[in-house]
């Protein structure tokens, strides 16, 4: 039986950063908050503190 969480790829991300997070995670998350402001689910403001706090 294949335990999940146990994926090479997990522990030998070459891209991870220094506070854990892969760039592929930093970009999906900025593509979801434009989506989500695109949307108008949040306003303009809501968008720039959240891309600040992602990219801190």
């Amino acid at each position: 039986m294949k335990e999940s969480g146990n994926a090479p790829e997990a522990s030998n991300d070459i891209n991870a950063s220094s506070n854990g997070h892969s760039e592929r995670d930093v970009v999906q998350k900025l593509e979801d908050l434009a989506r989500l402001h695109k949307e108008g689910i949040i306003t303009k403001t809501e968008l720039e503190k959240a891309k600040k706090r992602i990219l801190k």
